[in-house]
């Protein structure tokens, strides 16, 4: 919601609700197939990347009462991820004049960073672990 051509607001916090609103509702499909969470996958493409490793990291170390208590999806898919914003702000424009400067303000006024090294790194420290994690054009 709020990214590209989708009405609203963009920030992180909406981002997670509506990906865990999507985990639920693919878990409703799956229960009336009889099958369980570890058939769920996660895929992000470039800003999704972000929000899926929100989600992923939220969903293990605080799993939601609608969540059965199985351990959840065991492949997350990053196509174009990126380690941050901030980081991607200095590959990008980190040559030109006083652009560190720049994108430090900017990332310490910022809501949200969409830390994906962070995020990774909870979901690796996690007693979840999940099965593979798939990079696929990073940087």
């Amino acid at each position: 919601p709020g990214y590209g051509d989708n009405e609203g607001q963009p920030c992180a916090g909406l981002a997670l609700r509506s990906a865990e609103a999507g985990v639920c509702a693919a878990m409703e499909v799956l229960g009336a197939r009889r099958c369980t969470p570890e058939a769920l996958g996660f895929l992000g493409h470039s800003l999704g990347c972000a929000a899926v490793l929100q989600l992923a990291a939220a969903l293990s170390s605080q799993r939601p009462c609608w969540l059965p208590g199985t351990r959840l999806a065991r492949r997350i898919v990053l196509s174009a991820p990126f380690t941050s914003i901030p980081s991607m702000g200095l590959a990008i424009f980190g040559g030109l004049r006083g652009a560190g400067a720049v994108i430090g303000t900017v990332a310490s006024t910022s809501r949200h960073a969409w830390d994906n090294e962070l995020s990774l790194r909870s979901l690796a420290k996690s007693s979840e672990k999940f099965g593979q994690v798939l990079m696929v054009h990073y940087r």
